[in-house]
């Protein structure tokens, strides 16, 4: 996807890989498609993925870890974003907002929930100036309140994945990841568990999320908000 600079796009196609065999790698099993209904062989899908990931490499902006603006107050940067949000046109806002506190601090960290979920959850974080932003692309995020770890573990048509988050300083970063899938046969259900890409029973999968996070104390926001009332909160 090209991003033209009045936020316009254009597209040279979407290209899928399902992973039919459930294992987490790609192989000759798997299923490979431009768009839902042209199948395309696996050395077409990567040929093309790697095309995509050379012209990428070569459009790299030296300045994309850098920030360029800096803000006075979270309530001001947390305002900015939410605004610049409908710059860009495939967010514009139909999403619920919150304030939640996830780290220790007393700056609350601003949720978004975009009601989309492909879209999934965005959550914004503000320290020394500078915001932090991770979104989670389905919905079902959870976190413990002052305790600086999220996780969500929702997913769709049979892929469940988990990712488990900490918030440091400002700086979101992934410390944990599973997935479980479904297959059926006849009118059985499978389950299988993976952690960190290799097979584990569903009680191994457990107990590695637990060592990350306590589930049971981690909440949902409780409180959400339109974008004009979350606008009015800050100014507030």
């Amino acid at each position: 996807m090209t991003v033209h600079a009045d936020g316009g796009t254009k597209t040279e196609g979407m290209f899928y890989w399902s992973d039919e065999n459930r294992n987490g790698n790609m192989d000759e099993k798997d299923h490979f498609s431009v768009g839902w209904d042209e199948e395309i062989t696996m050395e077409q899908y990567v040929r093309s993925r790697d095309e995509q990931l050379k012209k990428l490499s070569e459009n790299e902006l030296e300045w994309k870890e850098r920030q360029l603006e800096s803000f006075a107050t979270w309530q001001e940067a947390y305002a900015a974003y939410i605004e610049r949000r409908d710059n860009i046109n495939w967010m514009q806002d139909y999403g619920c907002y919150s304030l939640i506190y996830v780290d220790d601090d007393e700056i609350p960290e601003l949720y978004i929930d975009t009601r989309d979920m492909a879209m999934g959850e965005f959550v914004v974080s503000f320290y020394d100036g500078h915001m932090g932003v991770m979104n989670r692309e389905r919905v079902g995020l959870h976190y413990m309140e002052h305790g600086g770890l999220l996780y969500s573990e929702s997913g769709n048509m049979g892929f469940y994945p988990c990712n488990i988050y900490r918030l440091e300083k400002g700086e979101f970063s992934e410390i944990g990841t599973g997935w479980y899938s479904e297959s059926y046969k006849e009118e059985a259900v499978n389950f299988d568990y993976f952690w960190e890409g290799r097979p584990v029973t569903e009680i191994g999968y457990e107990a590695r999320i637990m060592e990350l996070i306590d589930k049971p104390a981690c909440v949902r926001p409780t409180e959400l908000y339109t974008k004009e009332e979350i606008l009015r909160m800050l100014e507030d």
